[in-house]
């Protein structure tokens, strides 16, 4: 089971942009935390077109800035593990040579 949600914005700035952004980034963070999965969509709001048809299913004059699907997921399939921590480049020089 999922849900689809929208980040939306009265107007369509680079502001609005950012500050759509750092909603996302709360809503991933909180499904997270809840033991959700989530899987941006960003497709629907890169063409004119489809961002158009979007902002129809919208209820209200905001613009669609992105569609993200949460939920858990589908019974039997495994969570991908947590990727390794990031090893530390060793900068050692031989000054023998």
């Amino acid at each position: 089971m999922y849900a689809l949600l929208f980040t939306d914005t009265d107007t369509d700035t680079l502001a609005d942009r950012l500050r759509a952004g750092e909603a996302l980034s709360a809503v991933l963070l909180t499904a997270t935390a809840a033991g959700l999965g989530s899987a941006p969509i960003s497709d629907v709001i890169e063409f004119a077109d489809l961002r158009a048809r979007a902002a129809r299913l919208i209820s209200g004059p905001g613009q669609p800035q992105i569609l993200v699907r949460v939920g858990h997921p589908p019974p039997g399939r495994p969570r991908r593990a947590r990727a390794a921590r990031p090893r530390r480049c060793s900068t050692r020089r031989d000054d023998r040579a």
